[in-house]
């Protein structure tokens, strides 16, 4: 708990110091928020495309200013065609990136993008045809940024010839360097391997974000296919599944009422065949996901409690909220429901019963509770039938849906339907964006070590006899940065690791600047381009706070250190700011990827969540087909007889009940259909015997050929049955048989177990 308390206490004052820090730029905020301003209706891909063309002519823009000074000063050393013409191609076409950014196509920014690399890379080498031949006193000023161009190149190209351009410029850039006065001049291996290393950490990084793009397309298409699809599927299954409902609750009740010769059949037979037309249609709205209103809810329930309850209460509760709005097929399951809780009530509840239907809406959702004062029943001894069963079922597919049933014995029965808005469910895997930019990858370790074999390069030429230790032990600090970033879990980077890492800096340059001798050139600055690298991952992985207070704290030292060698403030400073140039870049490719890699995840996850409840709404299609093709084929030819005015036939009535029957057990055993079984149930019930068929799916993934044995067995079992009542039973998977025939015949018990071989055993 400590150490939770003290990690929360930490990311509220980085909070609290984030929020003063934002209102002190408040008035510049608004430009700022129009860099990264995109419309919403275009693809990734285009959008990353502009916002990484925006950020690449924002660095250009930003280091046009830095790097006035050694301009300058280069100027004076080259002939005077080449600075002009030099300065107009490397920053003129990036500057005309950036404008490009805010138009809607991106051909004309792939263009541009185009031309970059090739005229930095001619104006680097065109710097010697325009050299006077003096050693210059600041560094050529082209040679400080060569990841721009490439980082441009790698919007447009493949990364193999990204990569190999990254090579050839390095090496042009890095070659004119070494033609600088002795006191600025590296080695050319140390400046090349660090140059090479630091510009792969963007370039790199470039090549990622366009990847990235293109896999965030290519997943929102496959998520939203799959979700088009599984809707699809959920509505064909739903249609289905109601017609399955409507077949209990209107046909085998029809049918049911025939057999016994009630005498409103004709007019309920009517109101079936009009329903079998007119409900279909009305099933596949109601699946669909329109939105009702609170009075569009209220309507259809009246519609379904009056159609078999005229004097029922029907009562709607305040509003909550009166522009409460609900999906069509959430307000279609409950009023199925409601529909089966009336009229069961209107079967069970006694002659004298009185029915209320309360509707009461929710601040996350509807209540619709139907009660009534009849007789009651003990929930805890009372078996559920097919048409609760199918209540639950109904309400259970809608997610947040529940039904809770309440009655004693002489109390009165309440059957409460309740849906509630679900929560967003929080994805565990999202916004990692370590996982999306490879940075535990082999890759990412190559490209590190390439860094870090330059900085210790670099380390190596600028230290001073006596000066190991420093150096060694700022090297060890830089490691530690290093992997803090790369293997540190969480996202954003936790506010500790972060902490820790923005304090390394200043002190690995401190160490190295503030030791005895202060000597005071640019080699020995070679800690803060280590960390500025380090510093630019930090703002990818959302501390951009604490990257920013690490590069002023070096900036800051870079000043004392000056300052203590006689030099002055302002010579470590202008050497060490143009690390803020990286940093601003840093901020805006952050901006970038992490939403990007929040949405990759999120919607992959969506994907494969879709495609598993298309498999499973596909095989719940299958499994109802042949009830429909039943119901077309058997029902409707009985109850148009049963709609005619002439009454029916003792064998019609026969006839009709034996459907119901079969029709029944179509719905509670659909493992027992079968072209041996159907016949034999159907004389059965012919010669007056009572045919009970259960299914608890034992069976279902019993090997056919098993499977076939045991069926035509039962069906001989039904074909002896003369009299009596015969139970076959498929009981649950787990026990030791996989079904049971009961027949009972002038106080004889015969029982038949099928064990799992498929043998008959008699007893």
């Amino acid at each position: 708990m400590g150490g939770t308390d003290t990690e929360t206490m930490s990311q509220n004052r980085e909070s609290r110091f984030y929020a003063s820090f934002q209102g002190a730029i408040g008035l510049i905020g608004g430009p700022i928020r129009l860099l990264f301003f995109e419309r919403n209706y275009i693809d990734d891909t285009t959008r990353v495309t502009r916002l990484v063309a925006r950020f690449i002519g924002l660095g250009y823009i930003i280091y046009l200013p830095l790097l006035f000074k050694d301009i300058r000063a280069n100027a004076g050393f080259l002939a005077v065609w080449w600075t002009p013409a030099a300065v107009a191609a490397v920053f003129i076409p990036p500057v005309a990136l950036f404008v490009l950014s805010y138009r809607e196509s991106v051909e004309a920014i792939n263009r541009i993008a185009w031309i970059i690399p090739p005229l930095y890379l001619l104006s680097a080498c065109t710097w010697l045809l325009a050299w006077d031949g003096r050693f210059t006193s600041s560094p050529p000023w082209i040679s400080a940024i060569p990841a721009l161009a490439a980082m441009s190149g790698a919007v447009v190209w493949k990364p193999r010839w990204t990569i190999l351009y990254l090579l050839l410029n390095i090496s042009a850039v890095q070659y004119l360097g070494q033609f600088r006065a002795t006191e600025i001049r590296s080695p050319l291996l140390s400046d090349w391997l660090f140059s090479f290393g630091f510009s792969l950490l963007y370039v790199a990084g470039i090549l990622i974000i366009m990847h990235t793009a293109r896999v965030l397309d290519a997943t929102r298409a496959a998520a939203h296919a799959a979700a088009a699809h599984t809707e699809i599927l959920r509505k064909h299954e739903s249609d289905r599944i109601e017609m399955r409902s409507f077949l209990h609750d209107g046909v085998i009740f029809g049918l049911t009422m025939a057999a016994l010769g009630g005498d409103e059949v004709r007019n309920y037979a009517e109101d079936i065949l009009e329903d079998l037309d007119q409900d279909i249609e009305i099933i596949g709205e109601e699946s669909s996901t329109e939105l009702l209103s609170l009075n569009g809810a209220r309507q259809r329930i009246e519609e379904i409690v009056r159609r078999f309850d005229t004097e029922a209460d029907l009562v709607l509760i305040d509003a909550y909220e009166p522009k409460l709005a609900f999906e069509a097929r959430i307000i279609h399951a409950i009023r199925m429901g409601v529909g089966e809780a009336v009229r069961n009530s209107l079967r069970h509840a006694g002659t004298t019963a009185r029915r209320t239907v309360r509707i009461e809406p929710r601040h996350d959702g509807l209540c619709v509770v139907v009660a009534d004062d009849g007789i009651g029943f003990d929930p805890a001894i009372a078996e559920e039938g097919f048409g609760l069963g199918q209540m639950r079922k109904r309400m259970a597919r809608q997610q947040g849906g529940e039904v809770n049933i309440a009655s004693t014995p002489g109390g009165g029965t309440t059957v409460s339907l309740l849906w509630r808005e679900p929560e967003a469910t929080r994805i565990e895997e999202v916004s990692d964006v370590r996982a999306l930019l490879g940075m535990g990858s082999p890759q990412a370790w190559l490209v590190t070590g390439f860094f870090y074999a330059g900085v210790v390069a670099l380390a190596v030429d600028a230290t001073a006899a006596g000066m190991w230790w420093q150096t060694i032990g700022a090297l060890v600090l830089l490691a530690l940065a290093v992997c803090g970033i790369l293997w540190a879990p969480g996202d954003p980077l936790p506010v500790s690791v972060a902490s820790v890492i923005a304090v390394l800096g200043p002190i690995a340059l401190g160490a190295v600047l503030l030791s005895s001798p202060h000597a005071a050139t640019i080699h020995q600055l070679w800690p803060a381009s280590g960390f500025t690298a380090v510093a630019t991952f930090m703002c990818v992985r959302g501390r951009t706070l604490s990257a920013w207070i690490m590069i002023t704290a070096t900036v800051v030292i870079a000043g004392i250190w000056s300052a203590l060698a006689g030099t002055g403030p302002g010579y470590g400073i202008s050497y060490s700011v143009i690390n803020f140039g990286p940093i601003i870049m840093a901020a805006m490719f952050a901006k970038t990827i992490r939403p990007a890699a929040e949405e990759i995840y999120r919607l992959r996850k969506g994907s494969i969540h879709e495609h598993a409840k298309a498999e499973a709404a596909a095989t719940a299609i299958d499994a109802n087909n042949a009830q429909l093709r039943d119901l077309a084929r058997e029902a409707r030819p009985l109850l148009l007889r049963i709609a005619r005015p002439l009454p029916l036939t003792s064998e019609e009535r026969t006839q009709c009940g034996n459907r119901a029957e079969k029709l029944r057990d179509h719905l509670r055993a659909i493992g027992l259909v079968h072209p041996l079984v159907d016949p034999a149930s159907a004389a059965a019930r012919d010669r007056g015997v009572e045919v009970n068929m259960l299914d608890d799916e034992g069976m279902d993934n019993v090997d056919e050929t098993i499977r076939h044995e045991i069926l035509r067995m039962i069906a001989d079992e039904l074909n002896r049955a003369r009299d009596g009542r015969i139970t076959v039973r498929i009981v649950p998977p787990g026990r030791t048989s996989l079904a049971t025939v009961v027949s009972y015949s002038n106080s004889t018990v015969r029982r038949v177990n099928f064990d799992m071989a498929g043998r008959a055993r008699t007893m």
